[in-house]
């Protein structure tokens, strides 16, 4: 799993630690891992809570795309 930096912003943060908090988001592109894997599933990405709404309201999109889109409405 990669560490949890905004993939809107490169901010790094605390995962669901109040505002400064945020999660992960599957976008339309989301796969997940094979059985016993590890790492990071393409299409889930982590995101600070100043962007989460955003990436929620996007995540008909692919991850690509969502990005972008969130990067123009801020």
């Amino acid at each position: 799993m990669k560490p949890p930096i905004c993939a809107v912003c490169g901010k790094r943060f605390s995962p669901g630690k109040g505002e400064d908090g945020g999660t992960t988001v599957k976008f339309a592109d989301y796969a997940p891992l094979p059985e016993r894997r590890v790492g990071h599933p393409k299409g889930m990405v982590w995101v600070c809570s100043e962007h989460l709404e955003g990436a929620r309201s996007h995540a008909t999109l692919t991850t690509a795309e969502a990005i972008k889109k969130i990067r123009e409405e801020t």
